[in-house]
């Protein structure tokens, strides 16, 4: 989904994070690479994905070089190229699961209240397809369970 959300925008990053027990956030997928799955990321470098996670409402910022909250990483931002971030918690029977995050460089346009909406719904997609696959899971288990006996 990383993958198509980030050739669908044209974005610097876009990346799939779920929640885990203690406060632990774990980037599962991302648009850069592939290959990097289950990092437990430190949400002092990424205070956007802490807001959107304890708030549990979607993060929008148009323009991060000029937005207040981020001066103190500012230095970061402006080595990073940053320019519009969008991040979208991912909620499931109250709970916040995780957050899709993405982001563009200073070179694209700023994402619009229009792909705020779309991001929206494609969390809610994701967590109704997180909450499906654990279902799945669990009725797997009760069968290979049931069928050991």
């Amino acid at each position: 989904m990383s993958r198509t959300l980030g050739d669908a925008f044209g974005l610097e990053r876009c990346t799939i994070y779920l929640a885990g027990g203690a406060g632990q956030v774990r980037l599962v997928a991302t648009y850069e690479d592939p290959s990097v799955r289950n990092f437990v990321v430190d949400l002092k470098r990424y205070p956007e994905l802490q807001r959107a996670l304890e708030s549990r409402e979607t993060v929008f910022i148009p323009d991060a070089v000029t937005d207040p909250s981020f001066e103190s990483i500012r230095a970061t931002l402006d080595s990073r190229n940053v320019r519009s971030i969008i991040v979208v918690p991912i909620q499931s029977h109250g709970s916040v699961i995780g957050a899709i995050f993405l982001r563009t460089d200073r070179g694209a346009e700023s994402f619009s209240e229009a792909d705020v909406r779309f991001c929206q719904v494609v969390a809610s997609l994701t967590a109704n397809l997180l909450r499906n696959a654990h279902r799945l899971e669990g009725m797997l288990r009760t069968q290979n369970a049931a069928s050991a006996r």
